[in-house]
């Protein structure tokens, strides 16, 4: 197997000063702990969509096993996700955009104000 295969993508808004960043590389390195033969790799778009479409195509390109975005720009991605959609990649979106569930294999939707609340009185 090569390593692109064995690797998970990771492509966020941002990450660098963000306090989530942190917890969601810690929560996405410990998820994968029980299965060592899978890398994770983080880029960090740094709010830029075009940067984004370009580090998503790279590792669609380059064949990784599993793709998670958050889409700064969901319009500037659908093209290069319909493109590899036959490619039968597991592709996770954590968005708000429900227009075309064919290109993603799980979407997660989150009200990002509730997440504020969350452990507080």
């Amino acid at each position: 197997m090569n390593a692109a295969a064995s690797k998970v993508a990771v492509v966020p808004h941002m990450l660098k000063d963000q306090p989530w960043g942190v917890r969601f590389r810690d929560d996405l390195t410990a998820a994968l702990a029980v299965h060592p033969e899978v890398t994770l790799e983080l880029a960090d778009p740094a709010g830029d969509p075009v940067v984004q479409l370009h580090l998503v195509e790279r590792y669609l390109q380059a064949g990784v096993r599993a793709l998670i975005v958050a889409p700064l720009d969901n319009d500037i991605l659908k093209p290069i996700l319909r493109g590899y959609r036959l490619a039968r990649l597991p592709v996770i979106v954590r968005a708000c955009d429900r227009g075309e569930p064919a290109l993603y294999r799980t979407l997660i939707i989150a009200a990002t104000k509730a997440l504020g609340k969350l452990g507080t009185p």
